[in-house]
């Protein structure tokens, strides 16, 4: 069971970090889509071979929102389905390449934005801070 120290600190750390998200996605959604397509870019992004039921059920969505989505994303070019050769009810969801160089241009304004927030990090301050982060996921992920 954990400590209440350790919920505490864990309820406190997520909150922080959806806050610098926030302001680090400064200007990285692109104006042709919603946040919540963005959101479905990005699952798919880091998720590869997704299928809607996990996309639906980690956005907080209903299958038929997400599905309506997707096909709005398919139809912008973003995302291309494959249907699973022994199951033709089941798709898998891939980014195409549209979909990946909008990825990779969101994730470069993210950076960006960061690269301003600590422009004035020393190079010892960052290489601590890649220790202590790799140390955070290797204990939390």
């Amino acid at each position: 069971m954990l400590t209440k120290e350790l919920e505490e600190k864990m309820i406190q750390f997520f909150s922080e970090t959806q806050k610098t998200l926030f302001d680090f996605m400064n200007g990285a959604i692109p104006d042709d889509i919603t946040p919540i397509q963005y959101n479905i870019l990005e699952y798919i992004f880091f998720n590869t071979q997704s299928i809607m039921s996990q996309l639906a059920k980690c956005l907080y969505m209903s299958l038929p929102n997400t599905s309506r989505e997707v096909k709005k994303l398919v139809t912008k070019g973003y995302i291309r389905r494959e249907y699973d050769p022994t199951d033709k009810r089941k798709h898998y969801l891939y980014l195409s390449d549209d979909g990946i160089t909008l990825m990779n241009k969101s994730l470069g304004i993210l950076c960006g934005n960061a690269n301003k927030k600590y422009r004035d990090m020393s190079e010892e301050d960052q290489k601590e801070t890649v220790e202590l982060m790799d140390k955070l996921m290797e204990k939390m992920f």
